[in-house]
């Protein structure tokens, strides 16, 4: 089976994580790309879009709810876009990547608690970019084909 060009949506509900990744779940190959550059590049892909699914339940739409968020998964020789959308209040998931909590020890040395979901967006794809378009939030994702 090669991997084609998919468009779904489905409400904001935990249940419906499966049924949105899916597309990026199954034993798939693209032509011209190795099996493990295949599997490395889906597994990337696959982290991305369930941790914008979460954030798009809890922190968009502030729950569960019928909601709906959009997947386009767009293949080719070179790479694998994705792009994800939610009709959440306008936020860019890219922008001030170091703002999570500070939180001071007991020795007194500072890390940041959160935002740990916002650098594996920002990292796990070989490009990445948010858009606001017809009410949504988007992310466009472009994850080369690399094991």
């Amino acid at each position: 089976m090669t991997l084609s060009k998919r468009s779904l949506n489905v409400p904001a509900r935990f249940a419906s994580l499966a049924e949105l990744l899916a597309p990026l779940a199954t034993k798939l190959r693209v032509d011209a790309v190795s099996r493990d550059a295949t599997a490395s590049t889906l597994l990337r892909a696959q982290t991305v879009v369930e941790e914008l699914f979460a954030n798009s339940i809890h922190h968009g739409y502030q729950g569960e709810s019928n909601q709906l968020v959009w997947l386009d998964i767009c293949p080719d020789e070179r790479q694998l876009q994705i792009i994800y959308a939610d009709a959440a209040e306008p936020y860019d998931p890219l922008a001030d990547l170091v703002s999570a909590t500070p939180v001071i020890d007991d020795a007194g040395h500072a890390s940041r608690l959160g935002g740990a979901g916002r650098h594996l967006v920002a990292e796990l794809p070989d490009r990445c970019h948010y858009r606001r378009r017809e009410g949504r939030n988007e992310l466009v994702c472009e994850f080369d084909w690399r094991a």
